[in-house]
C-alpha cells in the first residue's frame, strides 16, 4: 500500500514538474492561519476531545512556479483537550507539525476567471513529520496530509483564506490523551483542521 502511494506521489510529481518547466514564473506566497483542530482517534476508552477544539495555528510559505503548479512549507500547532461536560476524562496534549507539499491551483484549472475574479481554490497535499507530547510523554511519526483553501482575494497582494485540512499518521504508538500505546499498524491517525487567516503575496507583481 504504502509503496503505491509513493510511486503514485512520485508520479503526479514528475508531470506537474515537467508543467512548471513549461511555464517558469516562480513568486512566494506567505500563509498564516487560526482555527479548529479535531483530533478524531486513536484514543483510549473513557477520553475525546472536542468536535471543534480550539486551538489550531499554522504558519507556512507558497513557491508558485507558475499559475498552475507550486510548492508548501508550512509548520502547525494544536493543542488537544478533553470534551467538556463531563464528556471525557481530563488530558491536555500539544501536537506539533511540520509538512512539505505540492499545490494545484484549481482556480486556474477550472478557469475561474471567466466568472469571478474574487475567489480562489487551491488543492494541496504532501507528507512530513508530527510529534505528540503530554503526560510526561512525546512520540514522533510521520504523516500524509490533504486539503482544500479557498482565497478570497482583497487586492493585489492580501487575500483571505479558509483552509480545511485532513492528517493522517503512519504508525502512531500512542493516543492522543497520551495515557496509553497503541499498537495498530499502517494509518492509524487522525486529525482534522479548520484554519481562517490571511496570505500574503512577496515579491513584484506582474
Amino acid at each position: 500500500m504504502f509503496r503505491r502511494l509513493l510511486l503514485a506521489s512520485v508520479l503526479i510529481f514528475c508531470s506537474l514538474q515537467g508543467i512548471a518547466q513549461r511555464r517558469p514564473q516562480t513568486r512566494y506566497v506567505l500563509d498564516a492561519g487560526f482555527g479548529t483542530s479535531n483530533a478524531v482517534e486513536p484514543y483510549t476508552i473513557g477520553y475525546r476531545s472536542s468536535t471543534f477544539g480550539l486551538f489550531h495555528a499554522e504558519l507556512g510559505m507558497r513557491i508558485l512556479m507558475n499559475d498552475l503548479f507550486g510548492y508548501r512549507i508550512l509548520a502547525g500547532y494544536d493543542n488537544i483537550e478533553n470534551a467538556k461536560n463531563g464528556k471525557s476524562l481530563p488530558f491536555k496534549s500539544t501536537y506539533y507539525r511540520g509538512s512539505a507539499e505540492a499545490i494545484i491551483d484549481l482556480g486556474e484549472v477550472l478557469k475561474f476567471d471567466q466568472f469571478t475574479t474574487v475567489f480562489g481554490l487551491i488543492l494541496h497535499g504532501g507528507v512530513g513529520y508530527s510529534r505528540l507530547s503530554g503526560s510526561g510523554k512525546s512520540e514522533g511519526m510521520a504523516h500524509f496530509v490533504n486539503g482544500l483553501t479557498v482565497n478570497l482575494f482583497l487586492g493585489d497582494r492580501l487575500s483571505l483564506n479558509y483552509d480545511l485540512t485532513r492528517v493522517n499518521h503512519v504508525y502512531q504508538q500512542i493516543k492522543f490523551d497520551m495515557q496509553t500505546a497503541h499498537s495498530e499498524l499502517g494509518f492509524d491517525g487522525m486529525i482534522f483542521n479548520m484554519s481562517l487567516g490571511l496570505s500574503l503575496r512577496l515579491g513584484k507583481l506582474r
